[in-house]
C-alpha cells in the first residue's frame, strides 16, 4: 500500500470518502481524517484491500478507450492471463479499474502501459511490428493475418471475434477489431 500505486489508490480513496489521509511511507503509517460514517466505510475498503485486493485505476486516452471498448475479449484476456479478479472498464471516467494481488495487478499495470503506447503508435509502425494478437494480446500458437491491413491474431480470437459480430447485426460490416478496417472473407 506504501508503493506508487497503493499511494495513487490512496489518493482516490481520500477523494471518494472526502476524508484527508495523512501518510508516513518512511514508518508505513496511514492517519485518517473525516466523519465517522465515512471512517468506518473507509476503514473496511482499506482492510478488505490489504487482507484480499489490490485495486488500480488506469486513465485511457481517447484513442485506448475507444480500443478497449470495442474490444471487451481484450480486457477478460487480461484479466485471465494476469489471474486478476476484476478487470473494468469504467465509461464515465474513461479508465480502466484492475484488482487482484499486488503482484498480478503491478505486472498487469506494466502490460497495459506497454499494450497502450503501441495502440498510440502510427499505424504503419503497428503493421509492421505486431507478432501479438491484436485481441488477446499474445503470440499466437496458430495465427491469422487479415488480407486488408495484416493485423495478425490467434484463430480461436478471430473466431470468437466473428461470432460475436455475427449475433451483433449492427456491427457490420465485419471490420478488424484493431484498426477498423473492412474484412473480407
Amino acid at each position: 500500500m506504501f508503493n506508487e500505486l497503493g499511494l495513487a489508490n490512496l489518493l482516490d480513496l481520500e477523494e471518494k470518502y472526502n476524508c484527508k489521509l495523512i501518510i508516513n511511507i518512511a514508518s508505513q503509517t496511514l492517519s485518517v481524517v473525516c466523519r465517522k460514517k465515512a471512517f468506518d466505510s473507509l476503514q473496511r475498503e482499506i482492510l478488505s484491500r490489504i487482507s484480499n485486493s489490490f485495486f488500480y485505476k488506469i486513465y485511457l486516452n481517447s484513442k485506448a478507450y475507444k480500443h478497449f471498448k470495442k474490444e471487451p475479449e481484450t480486457l477478460e484476456a487480461i484479466k485471465k492471463k494476469y489471474g486478476l479478479k476484476l478487470v473494468e472498464l469504467e465509461v464515465d471516467q474513461q479508465s480502466i479499474i484492475i484488482e487482484g494481488s499486488i503482484v498480478n495487478v503491478q505486472t498487469a499495470n506494466i502490460y497495459f502501459m506497454y499494450l497502450i503506447e503501441s495502440l498510440n503508435k502510427p499505424e504503419e509502425e503497428q503493421r509492421v511490428h505486431s507478432d501479438v494478437c491484436g485481441i488477446c494480446c499474445e503470440e499466437p500458437k496458430q495465427s491469422y493475418r487479415l488480407q486488408s491491413c495484416f493485423h495478425r491474431f490467434c484463430i480461436q480470437c478471430m473466431q470468437q471475434y466473428i461470432r460475436n459480430v455475427l449475433g451483433d447485426r449492427s456491427q457490420f460490416p465485419l471490420k478488424c477489431p484493431h484498426c477498423a478496417q473492412l474484412i473480407i472473407i
